[in-house]
């Protein structure tokens, strides 16, 4: 096995913050149902969090801008997402976590993503292939869809919601069992590590594309973006699912 310097730093330092992380979600799920507003506290949490982050990756790589959207004016750069699901945060749900992307020439080379409550590292990279913690990953080998199962994030909008919405019914009519984590990250990861077979994302973000699609090419998965007037959807899995699935989608939305 062949674990980078660059995932030993990154893996050690965000454990590191595993104790305090822990700390809030703990009193975070003990106040889910007090009458006592949340909001604060995890917004206090949340930039804690953040601050640790940004100040791991300066350490790293002191010439690399640390951003949250793509910038068309910066080639090498660092793109974090604290924390993908807030929502799930918020209600001390355990799908969510911190995920780091390295860009160089404005090509991604490196995706980590950490689950904190789990203590989950998944990592991502183009020459080394992907890991969960210190053990290689791929894509599941699940043929049939009676026994598959589909996840199905969407950036919210009306658009998205309703093609989430018929994507939904057509894969329950064909026999697909269907997931919902909340977090893009948690799906992407699940996908990696075979717990599920195709993952539907309905409007990702330019940098999640790139995420995912390294993501899929390093765990031996496939994808497709499928373009539409006012949407596109982005479908990856293991290559007899996920074939199924944009068939199904594909013939649908061309109705």
């Amino acid at each position: 096995m062949i674990y980078t310097p660059l995932a030993n730093i990154l893996k050690k330092n965000l454990r590191n913050l595993r104790k305090f992380i822990i700390r809030d979600y703990n009193e975070i799920e003990e106040l889910q149902s007090s009458v006592k507003d949340t909001k604060l506290f995890i917004q206090k949490s949340q930039k804690k969090i953040e601050e640790e982050v940004v100040s791991l990756l300066t350490k790293i790589k002191p010439n690399f801008q640390i951003v949250k959207n793509i910038e068309n004016n910066i080639q090498d750069f660092w793109m974090i997402n604290v924390i993908d699901s807030f929502l799930n945060f918020k209600r001390a749900n355990d799908n969510f976590g911190i995920n780091i992307s390295l860009f160089e020439k404005n090509i991604i080379q490196t995706n980590l993503f950490y689950n904190p409550i789990k203590d989950d590292v998944f990592y991502y990279e183009k020459v080394t292939g992907a890991f969960k913690n210190e053990t290689r990953i791929r894509v599941s080998n699940i043929k049939k869809k009676e026994e598959s199962l589909v996840s199905i994030f969407t950036n919210k909008s009306d658009s998205g919601l309703n093609y989430e919405g018929l994507i939904k019914k057509n894969l329950s009519e064909n026999y697909f069992s269907t997931f919902e984590s909340r977090s893009c990250y948690s799906d992407l990861s699940n996908l990696s590590c075979g717990k599920i077979d195709c993952c539907v994302i309905i409007n990702p973000a330019n940098n999640v594309v790139q995420e995912a699609s390294l993501i899929v090419n390093s765990t031996g998965g496939n994808s497709k973006i499928i373009e539409l007037k006012d949407s596109k959807i982005f479908i990856a899995g293991n290559k007899f699912i996920d074939k199924m699935v944009i068939e199904m989608v594909e013939k649908v939305l061309n109705k």
